[in-house]
């Protein structure tokens, strides 16, 4: 894990509120931002506010449907370039070209271990950037 990684801006969506409460406590001792949302409606209302350079979005939200929601944010000039990340318990069998079709850049399985995140992260702004 790289220490001098870069502070991301990252916006968690999930209806499990144990989960976004384990990553708002993770997330900021990698040292980044971290804003947590609950819903596919409130993710578009905060994303024009906080601008996420990283959205981890579960699949399963219960009011809307994940794909719709990340054409949305693709959209949106404040999310447009962010780095979507489907972070989900959701089958790992849920075809790559599904997930790139709906503008995702990433899986990551639930639970994920401290150093698949961590690794994730560090790398994101530039993956996006060649996609």
């Amino acid at each position: 894990m790289n220490v001098e990684s870069k502070s991301l801006r990252i916006m968690l969506v999930d209806s499990d509120i144990d989960t976004l409460e384990a990553m708002a406590l993770l997330l900021p001792t990698l040292g980044h931002e971290v804003l947590t949302v609950t819903s596919g409606e409130a993710a578009l209302m905060y994303a024009s506010l906080f601008c996420p350079e990283v959205i981890m979005l579960e699949l399963q939200l219960t009011d809307c449907e994940a794909c719709n929601l990340v054409r949305n944010l693709r959209s949106s000039p404040h999310t447009h370039d962010a780095y979507i990340v489907a972070f989900t318990g959701y089958p790992s069998h849920w075809h790559q070209r599904q997930r790139r079709e709906a503008g995702f850049d990433a899986y990551l399985e639930k639970p994920a271990f401290l150093e698949e995140i961590a690794a994730l992260l560090e790398h994101a702004p530039t993956l996006r950037n060649i996609l």
